[in-house]
């Protein structure tokens, strides 16, 4: 399963804060008190003249994660996961989208590795436990259309080819879109079953959004385990 794969890998070099800071930087959104995922001039150009895989800008509240996101591809979806922004080895690698979907998809999922304690996804971890997930704040994606603002509904732990967390196909849609959203919605449900760690009032939330965000990193603090932690964010 290409999932699995983008999941098995074990980055073993290393990356510096100075790569945060250049690539922020170079999105000419941060200033004084902002990020660059949360400013509404985000230089996509001068991102995409460096590294044309760049998909979006994924900021966490909360959290130190503040960073481009970059489309896997399904003849070398592992490719980014250990390599940084410039293609550069690293141990912190890249946030990946998953190439069964997009940064536009119905449910777009993104893999980060689990580092240390604040950089890559490290931060996500144990947002399996209440205490973690309780200090998330607002996720915002942003593409080159604009922002869109997601809110954490649940976490939990699961196996890294867990089927359900890794679904895209939402076929149908009574529009005619090709898109069924009651079915997203539905299936949005059956995982917050499954939650370790939720928010108050998740379930409206999830019963009127159209988009859903995955962020999925190394549920263990030792490296080569199936363990993954899975933050569900819905679009509000």
């Amino acid at each position: 399963m290409v999932v699995a794969a983008i999941l098995a890998v074990l980055a073993v070099y290393g990356t510096s804060a100075l790569e945060g800071q250049a690539m922020r930087d170079l999105a000419q959104g941060s200033g004084p008190g902002t990020t660059a995922g949360q400013e509404a001039g985000i230089d996509w150009e001068a991102l995409r003249a460096e590294n044309p895989a760049v998909a979006a800008w994924l900021t966490v509240e909360g959290t130190p994660i503040d960073c481009p996101v970059l489309q896997a591809t399904e003849d070398d979806p592992s490719f980014w996961l250990s390599r940084n922004f410039w293609g550069e080895r690293s141990l912190c690698g890249s946030a990946v989208i998953d190439p069964a979907t997009d940064a536009y998809g119905l449910h777009t999922l993104v893999y980060g590795h689990h580092v240390d304690d604040w950089r890559a996804f490290s931060p996500l971890w144990r947002a399996w436990t209440p205490e973690v997930f309780g200090s998330l704040g607002t996720v915002t994606w942003s593409v080159p259309e604009g922002p869109e603002t997601f809110r954490p509904l649940f976490a939990f732990r699961c196996d890294k080819a867990d089927p359900e967390v890794q679904r895209f196909d939402f076929s149908g849609g009574a529009d005619g879109s090709g898109c069924d959203v009651a079915s997203l919605r539905s299936w949005l449900s059956s995982l917050g079953t499954r939650a370790e760690a939720s928010a108050e009032g998740w379930q409206g939330t999830a019963e009127d959004t159209s988009r859903v965000l995955t962020l999925v990193t190394c549920s263990s603090p030792w490296a080569g385990q199936r363990g993954r932690t899975v933050v569900v964010c819905a679009r509000v």
